[in-house]
């Protein structure tokens, strides 16, 4: 199904030892991501939600409609769903 309201329903993989290549869009994919005050926010909540997740950031790129990330659990009970909420939710508001 495609169209306006299709979501995507991504699994989560989390293998210990092993980088994640993650991608997320904004809302509707709209360009949210161009004003540098929002690109502060979700830099800022990607070192939180790092530290506190236990993942080492490797790389990361802000496009105006998008995020891409590396990550690599430092912990073997990396929670990749968990750190993409600790992200996700504080850059929100």
């Amino acid at each position: 199904m495609t169209g306006p309201n299709h979501r995507k329903r991504v699994k989560h993989l989390n293998f210990a030892g092993q980088a994640h290549e993650l991608t997320f869009s904004c809302y509707r994919r709209f360009p949210l991501l161009e004003d540098n005050r929002i690109k502060l926010i979700v830099s800022k909540a990607i070192d939180r939600a790092i530290e506190a997740k236990g993942f080492e950031l490797v790389a990361y790129v802000i496009m105006p409609e998008h995020i891409h990330l590396i990550v690599f659990p430092i912990q073997d009970d990396g929670d990749i769903s968990a750190l993409l909420s600790h992200i996700k939710r504080p850059s929100s508001y």
